[in-house]
């Protein structure tokens, strides 16, 4: 996990430097909650303690880290937002990158799936994207068990790219997996939007053109990709 604040970190500083921008803000990640039972559904139940994988890390001590202030935010987070009602187990931000509308969106994409499928592709979503505490290792295996019976589930594959580059930064591993997503559906617009962020540092053109298909299909910028790539449509709206 340090490796991909560092990289992150020093990804940031890097594209600003080169856009004569300052770097974007540090936001602090919360550390410390419970994992809660099932589907979004109330609970009595005793909260299982568990560390969230995107803990953050003591900033390295070196001349890029040490200007920065704060804590940094992976890219493949979001800053705090509305989020669902209190009592909701494993609960998603309402909007955004692995938020509720997400959820929903993917869910109405699978079309008729049987209904343990879905049910399994929920929790596992909410494992991985859960502000309160998520647990990889079970969404991992809940998604695999996915594709063991839809094989074709472009949005299981999306999950599982996520995991693949939070776990240990195998951002190799996460390019192969949002690839395939996208191969099984091409219309994926987060994914799309994955990829502009990982391809940002090496490969530029690959990463615009991801970029713009994200915009297209009406990808909020959450990260402010748009001042290291920008879009036609921006450029259109700007003369």
């Amino acid at each position: 996990m340090v490796k991909m604040l560092v990289f992150f970190a020093i990804l940031a500083v890097a594209c600003s430097k080169e856009k004569g921008e300052e770097p974007p803000p540090l936001r602090k990640v919360d550390s410390q909650a419970g994992v809660q039972p099932l589907l979004g559904q109330q609970s009595k139940a005793p909260v299982k303690k568990s560390p969230m994988p995107g803990q953050v890390a003591k900033m390295p001590d070196d001349e890029v880290h040490r200007g920065m202030q704060g804590e940094f935010l992976s890219p493949h987070e979001l800053p705090p937002s509305e989020v669902e009602g209190e009592g909701v187990a494993l609960p998603l931000r309402l909007k955004g990158l692995g938020s509720l509308e997400e959820l929903k969106d993917a869910l109405a994409s699978m079309g008729n799936v049987e209904k343990d499928v879905a049910q399994d592709f929920e929790r596992g979503f909410r494992l991985t994207f859960t502000i309160e505490g998520r647990d990889y290792e079970e969404a991992k295996k809940l998604m695999e068990g996915v594709l063991k019976r839809e094989p074709n589930l472009a949005e299981a594959y999306r999950v599982l790219a996520f995991i693949t580059l939070s776990e240990n930064f195998n951002a190799d591993g996460a390019r192969a997996l949002y690839e395939k997503a996208l191969s099984l559906r091409n219309d994926y617009k987060e994914v799309h939007y994955a990829l502009a962020v990982l391809y940002l540092l090496s490969d530029r053109e690959k990463g615009k053109t991801h970029f713009e298909k994200a915009m297209a299909l009406g990808q909020p910028d959450y990260q402010n990709l748009a001042r290291f790539y920008g879009t036609k449509l921006e450029q259109k709206e700007g003369n």
